[in-house]
């Protein structure tokens, strides 16, 4: 009996030893993986450290300096540095920069070309930050178009907005990008918003919210980091940041119950970075003009400290003149920015003078090494998440890679989900053949609305997005007395101003049609355009012109699509937010 104890002694002794064993062997390389962050931050020296703040913005493709926008993008902003390949590469070797921002247009293979070269170029890894709100087509010409966010806010089921958020994570992956500078976070509340407008969710701050968490959640899921924007809120604005800067009016109450609330929600949910917006907001910081984006008050005190935020915090563009405007000298956006509780300094001006009034303040206490070694371990703990630290490269895919079959399913079904019928006199769906005519103004001759409704043989009329005077008679003369009118609306913006683009010579056409036969009107765009109609029969809001939405619009005509969209903003007393109809 007394060996039979010893033998179990024995034998529970062993198994513990090998238990303990496996769990050390398993335990110091995960606690080594850990210390890489603070280990590398105790090994760089202040020019490094400061570097590591700066992203800077590069253009992939050179050609589109040649472009009258860009043109007007670098004039307005002052920029000298022509943001290329070359200018890349000084970066990384003068200044150790800590990651890129890529601007303009570009293609899959030529951006993924330069990312690889200034990987290996860098001393540290990069990390490579994105704005891919609708997917990697808002930068890339041959990339997959997926739904703007106000398409999005029209949807019942978010877990579409899911797997649309990890799906632009796989192709961020494929691409070697590490953060997509999204979801936008902002409650439009305001139809004239000229720069976030059909960029968000909509108007109601529980539904943007569930929707926002949604793709925010597919990006997380997905292994890309998450930057929910642009705090503190940036939807009533009737100005573009830009440009100047945009007034925030309203009281404290009002801002935790509105802008702060879907913001508070993406801390609560862990969001790994949050953008700080060009706005004055005198109810957080009253000192005269002053940006939020560089306001100690609203960086470091309401968002870090009250809403108790430990993630990134990374700035809008700093050239944009809605923060220059109130820096006197070159260096000083950045050096206030950093001070006022940022982590990275977006699209600096001049990464030379920046570091330069960053060192000044180091020499006369106003920054601390302490404060500056926090920024920069947020930094390479976040390239840690993206594993840079052990694989900076990535294998070069095609545009096919992205555009499997999966992602194209997906996108179609977002398109069709987000169908919008708000008004319809009995007319939808058509239940017998009848004499059509279909009027297209603007758009491609050969459209998808067009192909899909071939079924219904209308006679079809093709007009230019402004008709003239002469235009209109002829098309009056031309349809069939007995017609259904069916309208398609394209060419569309999102300015309230341009009165969306839809000419006051569509509007009348639409107007004399109408007293002779019933209209079916679909607006392949902004959805606030509602404002301007509603004595049609019959309306869909179709958002957006892709050929999806296209498509699914006329099968919503056939009847082949039951319609389930709701209206994501209020565009009149007539057509409220969630306003909606079927059959």
């Amino acid at each position: 009996m007394q060996k039979k104890v010893i033998l179990f002694v024995v034998i529970l002794f062993v198994l513990i030893s090998i238990l303990t064993i496996k769990t050390r062997e398993y335990a110091l390389p995960n606690q080594d993986k850990l210390k890489w962050a603070e280990k590398t931050v105790a090994s760089l020296t202040i020019d490094e450290k400061i570097g590591q703040l700066f992203f800077i913005a590069v253009r992939a493709n050179p050609g589109y300096s040649d472009d009258p926008l860009f043109k007007n993008i670098f004039t307005a902003f002052g920029l000298v540095e022509k943001h290329d390949r070359e200018y890349a590469l000084r970066m990384i070797q003068e200044h150790h920069i800590g990651g890129v921002l890529y601007i303009c247009r570009s293609t899959i293979l030529e951006q993924q070309k330069l990312t690889h070269e200034l990987q290996q170029k860098s001393k540290l890894p990069l990390l490579f930050v994105q704005d891919f709100e609708w997917g990697l087509t808002m930068r890339l010409d041959d990339a997959l178009r997926f739904p703007k966010n106000m398409t999005l806010g029209a949807l019942d089921n978010d877990k579409l907005i899911y797997k649309m958020g990890k799906e632009i994570a796989r192709q961020c992956k494929l691409i070697g990008v590490h953060m997509n500078l999204a979801p936008i976070f902002d409650v439009n509340n305001n139809p004239n918003n000229p720069i976030i407008n059909d960029r968000s969710f909509g108007e109601d701050k529980e539904k943007i919210t569930r929707k926002a968490l949604a793709m925010m959640a597919g990006f997380q899921n997905g292994r890309i980091l998450a930057c929910p924007k642009h705090f503190p809120g940036h939807g009533d604005v009737e100005i573009d940041s830009h440009a100047a800067l945009p007034l925030i009016p309203h009281d404290i109450k009002r801002l935790y119950d509105i802008e702060l609330y879907p913001f508070i929600q993406a801390i609560l949910h862990k969001a790994d970075a949050i953008m700080t917006a060009h706005l004055h907001i005198p109810a957080l910081d009253n000192t005269p003009g002053i940006p939020s984006s560089i306001s100690p008050k609203i960086v470091s005190e309401l968002l870090k400290k009250r809403l108790g935020f430990r993630g990134l915090i990374i700035t809008d563009g700093l050239v944009m003149k809605g923060v220059t405007d109130f820096t006197q000298e070159n260096g000083e956006t950045e050096l206030k920015a950093l001070l006022a509780g940022n982590d990275i300094l977006l699209f600096p001006k001049d990464v030379a003078q920046a570091k330069a009034k960053i060192k000044e303040a180091l020499a006369d206490g106003r920054l601390t090494e302490k404060q500056l070694d926090d920024s920069v371990l947020k930094i390479l703990k976040s390239k840690q998440r993206c594993n840079l630290h052990k694989a900076r490269a990535f294998k070069p895919c095609k545009p096919q890679d992205l555009h499997n079959k999966h992602a194209r399913v997906l996108k179609k079904e977002l398109y069709t989900q987000a169908i919008t019928l708000v008004k319809n006199d009995t007319i939808l769906p058509f239940k017998q053949a009848q004499q059509v005519t279909l009027i297209q103004v603007g758009g491609k001759a050969d459209s998808q609305f067009m192909k899909s409704l071939s079924p219904l043989k209308p006679q079809i009329i093709i007009l230019p997005a402004k008709p003239s005077e002469k235009e209109i008679e002829k098309t009056i003369k031309q349809v069939s007395q007995e017609s259904i009118v069916i309208f398609g609306i394209f060419d569309m913006n999102k300015f309230a101003k341009e009165n969306w683009n839809i000419a006051p010579e569509t509007q009348k056409l639409i107007d004399q049609i109408k007293q002779n036969h019933k209209i079916i009107l679909t607006l392949f765009g902004n959805a606030y355009s509602l404002k301007i109609f509603g004595k049609e029969d019959a309306i869909i809001v179709a958002y957006e012109d892709d050929p999806d939405a296209q498509e699914a619009a006329a099968h919503t005509i056939l009847g082949a699509h039951r319609p389930t969209g709701k209206l994501p903003v209020t565009a009149s007393n007539d057509f409220p937010a969630g306003c909606f109809m079927t059959f």
